[in-house]
């Protein structure tokens, strides 16, 4: 069973992964809104917090779970001298994951011991912080592109800062990274993490000025000095102060620098510093929930049913009328949406019965068989039968199926600030011509997507989709029918990838790997387009292209995408 007690707990793929995840959630948000449906989370918060608490419980709630738990150590039996692996002991009989803080460090490690299911550090005094980190890597990454080759400028408690401490042990992953530590003298980053960086070879420089700091950062991570640290009221007070960034000191930071602050603030970030762009601590912030989803997701993924054992059966005729049957069954593909094997379960079902008209269920099998085949082309891939044969027979005639990627930034007709909406038009009726392909049916198609130019940037931006299609064309044939399809809308592209009115490229064809003058498949640039990649995941998670490569978002590099 897997805990996350340190960052140093998750190897950088795992890490990677993680990020991917969270960047999916926040793009399509509602495919993961019942993914933890009937499992809870327990908060056990030893010490107050604010942020991380609530976080965690919005993204359990967020992903379809429940809650429970304790905000501090006086509502808790810690009062009456319960340790911690007695309380995660009993709590493990109740919930399914557990997040948890706690003033002494080592206090989740120690839980760990104990636990019947996955544990998460939500921070353990001025040790460990793990989601801190995550979080901050998924807005560093969401906003720089990249966690190599950065300069990361630390200024505050480094001392007690358990935030930092995460962080710098995460980012040592990484390539080419150079860090700047900015504190008073007695707020120094600890001996042990300088010993780190000295035995990996990293690039780093203690100083006193923040001035001097700031103006080298690519990422400037402000932290408070925290009080109830402190064993004197004097020495908090004293240095309490130490940092404050202002509008003033902005001015010295580089246009592309990017602030953040694990928060709670006190004086060390200035109001005024808000509305500067380059802040990004509430946004920080949320990134945090997203994130927290989607390590939850996973760790009861790898302590439960292992992914590739699901298989999802929409139970077509279990309290269903016929009709409602009937709907169900001509949607298989929004089950496919999900990234499980789909069921078809269809045989001699009632609904059957209701629609060919057959009402002794023996005799269903030649219409349970079509029934079978247009399930599969909607997205099932597995298929119980009464009638082997028969339906083994009709699924000969199962299409192949076809990934379309359509794309426009030069829409015929629009009003001046309706480009977007008319450059929609265009692909609406680039997928009208796509339905009057002969022997094909669209099964699905994603949401429409605004991309960045991705080669020739001096263009406007795209609006992009992907359709699914079963077709018995020839990859050839279907080409000539695309470059028709273009050609009728008005397709003007003077030169490669310029602006154009409208562009129909096959992306994927099932089991077909090809390399000529004429045609290239898969597509050879498809893993490299965000606009590609995103619709094609919304409706094919996990996808895998006819030459073996898997779909991810690891290999982007070009034409950033947002849904519309």
């Amino acid at each position: 069973m897997k805990h996350v007690i340190s960052p140093l707990d998750l190897t950088v793929e795992e890490i990677d992964r993680l990020l991917a995840l969270a960047d999916d959630i926040i793009d399509h948000p509602q495919a993961y809104a019942h993914k933890c449906a009937g499992k809870k989370l327990a908060t056990l918060f030893f010490e107050p917090s604010t942020r991380t608490r609530l976080s965690f419980e919005a993204a359990m709630l967020e992903l379809g779970g429940s809650v429970l738990g304790f905000s501090s150590a006086s509502s808790s039996s810690a009062t009456k001298g319960e340790s911690v692996a007695d309380t995660v002991r009993i709590v493990g009989n109740y919930a399914d994951v557990i997040a948890m803080r706690h003033p002494k460090e080592g206090a989740a490690g120690v839980g760990a011991l104990f636990a019947k299911c996955p544990i998460i550090n939500a921070g353990d005094g001025g040790h460990q912080h793990p989601t801190q980190t995550l979080t901050d890597l998924l807005t560093i990454h969401r906003h720089k592109g990249r966690l190599n080759g950065l300069t990361l400028c630390l200024c505050g408690d480094l001392k007690f800062g358990r935030t930092v401490h995460s962080l710098v042990r995460a980012m040592m992953r990484y390539q080419d990274v150079r860090f700047i530590l900015v504190s008073p003298d007695e707020l120094r980053m600890p001996t042990y993490i300088l010993d780190e960086l000295d035995a990996g070879g990293f690039a780093y420089e203690e100083t006193d000025s923040l001035e001097k700091g700031l103006a080298q950062a690519d990422v400037l991570y402000m932290t408070r000095v925290q009080q109830e640290r402190f064993a004197n009221r004097e020495d908090y007070l004293r240095l309490r102060d130490s940092y404050i960034l202002d509008g003033e000191k902005m001015k010295l930071a580089p246009a592309e620098m990017i602030v953040l602050h694990p928060l709670p603030r006190v004086n060390e970030i200035a109001p005024e510093v808000d509305d500067d762009p380059r802040a990004l601590y509430f946004e920080q912030a949320l990134c945090g929930k997203y994130i927290r989803m989607a390590l939850i997701l996973t760790l009861l993924e790898q302590a439960g049913v292992a992914r590739d054992r699901i298989c999802l059966d929409p139970g077509p005729g279990f309290g269903k009328t016929p009709k409602q049957t009937i709907e169900l069954v001509r949607n298989f593909q929004e089950f496919a949406r999900l990234g499980y094997p789909v069921m078809a379960a269809l045989s001699r079902k009632s609904y059957i019965g209701y629609a060919y008209g057959i009402d002794e269920p023996r005799e269903r099998d030649q219409a349970s068989a079509a029934e079978a085949l247009m399930a599969c082309e909607l997205g099932a891939n597995v298929v119980r039968t009464h009638n082997v044969a028969e339906t083994a027979k009709a699924l000969k005639d199962l299409r192949p199926y076809a990934l379309l990627g359509l794309g426009c930034n030069v829409p015929l007709v629009a009003e001046p600030g309706e480009e977007r909406e008319g450059k929609i038009a265009l692909l609406n009726q680039a997928v009208t011509e796509l339905c009057a392909l002969p022997d094909s049916q669209i099964v699905d198609i994603s949401s429409f997507y605004e991309s960045e130019p991705a080669y020739y940037l001096d263009q406007d931006v795209f609006v992009n989709s992907v359709v699914l299609l079963r077709t018995g064309l020839a990859p050839k044939e279907l080409l000539g029918y695309l470059h028709a399809i273009e050609n009728s809308l008005g397709r003007v592209r003077e030169r490669e990838n310029g602006p154009r009115t409208c562009d129909i490229d096959i992306i994927d064809y099932q089991l077909y790997v090809t390399d000529n003058d004429l045609l290239t498949l898969p597509h050879p640039r498809a893993l490299e387009r965000d606009f590609v990649v995103q619709p094609l995941l919304e409706l094919l998670p996990g996808h895998v292209l006819a030459d073996g490569s898997p779909v991810t978002r690891d290999r982007v590099a070009v034409g950033k995408a947002t849904r519309l």
